[in-house]
């Protein structure tokens, strides 16, 4: 209710004209109902108001959360592109030096004997004296799991490069005889066979194992 109602209703009671004036109750009827209108308005207003507030806080809340929960995706996006990239990379290169390696594990095993025949037959076969240094300097450096297949395959060509220079040894000590075009002696040709077989399985189980390492990296 206005001041001005509030006065008028006082001046009523005070002239006491009201008891017979039927106007009077409409009129105070109808400023309570009014009032209780506005009243309960105002509350209901007051309450939506609250309600609206709540809700834009946790929107904000929620859109905060969003933004930091696409940072994080995008995040975890790039890393893994990254490092599906690097891994990706990474195998190529594996591919790569896994058939240069056998390059060189299959021209090690060329040079060696055909070091040993131009040494005991004065001819003249190409072989690369670096090749197995190389092949083992690839095979430590991407090749880990190869490592005890390689490592048979190395003490088979040193048992074979030792039995070559017991050899050539041998070769030179008949030619300070004075004999014409002498080759090593039948016992020392004669482990020959064994030693070589020594180094072709050894060759045999590496490829095996560099077969299974290139279904891993193909698959």
């Amino acid at each position: 209710m206005t001041s001005t109602q509030l006065e008028t209703l006082a001046n009523l009671i005070s002239n006491q004209t009201f008891t017979n004036d039927w106007k009077f109750y409409l009129v105070l009827v109808s400023l309570v109902l009014i009032g209780s209108f506005f009243g309960a308005y105002i509350k209901s207003y007051a309450t939506e108001k609250a309600k609206n507030s709540a809700i834009m806080s946790d929107l904000s809340d929620i859109k905060t959360k969003l933004s930091e929960t696409t940072r994080t995706t995008e995040k975890i996006k790039n890393e893994l592109s990254h490092e599906y990239l690097r891994r990706q990379s990474l195998e190529n290169l594996k591919r790569e030096k896994l058939e240069e390696y056998f390059r060189l594990v299959y021209l090690s095993k060329a040079s060696l004997q055909n070091e040993m025949l131009n040494a005991f037959y004065d001819v003249s076969e190409p072989y690369d004296p670096e090749a197995l240094d190389r092949c083992g300097i690839i095979q430590r450096l991407y090749f880990p799991e190869l490592r005890q297949n390689h490592l048979k395959f190395s003490n088979a060509t040193s048992r074979y490069e030792q039995w070559s220079a017991i050899g050539r040894k041998d070769k030179a000590e008949r030619m300070l005889k004075g004999e014409a075009n002498p080759v090593p002696s039948e016992s020392i040709l004669h482990s020959h066979d064994e030693l070589w077989e020594a180094v072709i399985s050894s060759v045999h189980e590496l490829v095996e194992a560099g077969n299974e390492l290139a279904e891993r990296l193909n698959s």
